[in-house]
């Protein structure tokens, strides 16, 4: 063998030793590691896939404990119990009479869930009806209304298909005055809430007090429900008279005496600076206390403000709340004196309360304050 072929077999020697210390050195210890470092990878995704499983766990435990919390009881006797309590309470409170309230059989569900019935019947206006639905779901407790049903009497469905009939009938001695709110109307509904089972290991609280949430359960806000008895089906239309100016007369050979015009609408006027802005669009009730909304059309983004009775409103206070407006009291030159602001008029278009252009408002303002020895004052009723 010569030198030359001696070093080509050293060398040939050489990088096959090497290339095995290499493949030695990547199996013994570079793919171990790498094995690990995978491994860690795996572990961490894993890890990061229990946690979350785990925090959805202990979120489904939290809904679970915060859904019992607004159950009425674990038992379904004293859940009943509960459940009618409530509903006389709000019938009572909504001034709606004739009360009858009937329980039934406990319906028990394939998820363990016992529904707990009880069906209602009441007689009262619709203002009355609809304040009672709402705050029926405005309460935290689960509950629901499965099938509702709103009656009237005959007559009072013969007037509504017959106004001309029912305005006659109603100057007559056995006529019916509704009044501002409407005939009286019978209400019959079919309502369920329900108690959950227990479960091992989780806590299972129920609702000491019944509370009653702003909004609650309803789909819009309180004072969109107006809508319904703003424009109540069971009253006939009245179209709405305006007062004309008299025509004047041509002078006689005598001379006509001078009388003061009554004051129209038109002279009315808001001495608030942004009262063509500010409109009432709605009126509602939360547990008998009436109230109103008044939106600023140059803000529309913000909420109605809400007036209460007795509250300040431009030169006076609120006097009465109607389902279609409200009275504001003012004092002009040492007398009192009532304004009428309209439902879906703004604060410039009030009216001074006349017995001729509103009877109605002037009727029901004598019905509220009857107790306190009140009198009329510029065509309404004042407040002693």
């Amino acid at each position: 063998m010569t030198r030359r072929e001696r070093i080509l077999g050293i060398c040939v020697g050489g990088a096959v030793c090497g290339y095995l210390a290499v493949m030695a050195v990547d199996w013994l210890v570079l793919q171990p590691f790498s094995n690990i470092k995978k491994e860690i990878r795996e572990q961490r995704a894993d890890g990061n896939k229990f946690e979350k499983e785990l925090h959805r766990l202990r979120n489904v435990e939290d809904d679970w404990v915060g859904m019992t919390g607004r159950t009425l009881a674990t038992d379904p006797q004293d859940a009943q119990r509960r459940f009618r309590e409530d509903m006389h309470g709000l019938l009572e409170v909504h001034g709606l009479s004739e009360p009858k309230i009937s329980t039934g059989t406990f319906t028990k569900y394939k998820n363990g869930f016992i529904g707990v019935p009880l069906t209602v019947g009441a007689t009262g206006t619709l203002k009355d009806i609809i304040g009672f639905l709402c705050d029926f779901y405005r309460a935290e407790y689960l509950a629901r209304i499965d099938k509702l049903t709103i009656s009237a009497d005959q007559t009072v469905v013969s007037n509504v298909n017959n106004p001309k009939k029912s305005s006659r009938r109603s100057k007559s001695r056995d006529g019916n005055n509704y009044g501002p709110n409407g005939p009286e109307l019978r209400l019959s509904f079919s309502a369920l809430t329900l108690v959950l089972p227990p479960i091992k290991g989780l806590d299972h609280p129920v609702a000491e007090e019944v509370l009653r949430e702003e909004q609650g359960r309803l789909p819009d806000e309180l004072a969109a429900y107006n809508r319904i008895f703003d424009d109540n089906l069971f009253v006939p239309f009245q179209p709405r008279t305006v007062a004309r100016a008299p025509a004047q007369r041509e002078p006689t050979t005598k001379p006509a005496v001078k009388t003061q015009p009554r004051e129209t609408v038109a002279e009315v006027k808001n001495p608030r600076p942004d009262a063509q802005f500010m409109k009432l669009v709605a009126t509602d009730s939360i547990n008998g206390e009436p109230r109103v909304f008044v939106l600023n059309e140059r803000d529309r983004i913000s909420e109605p403000e809400k007036y209460h009775h007795d509250d300040a409103v431009d030169d006076g206070f609120v006097l009465l709340i109607l389902p279609r407006g409200m009275v504001v009291r003012t004092t002009e030159d040492g007398r009192k004196v009532d304004y009428y602001y309209n439902l879906g008029m703004t604060f410039a278009d009030r009216e001074r309360l006349d017995p001729d252009l509103h009877p109605e408002v002037v009727e029901a303002i004598k019905k509220a304050f009857v107790t306190e020895g009140d009198g009329p004052v510029e065509g309404a009723a004042e407040r002693g």
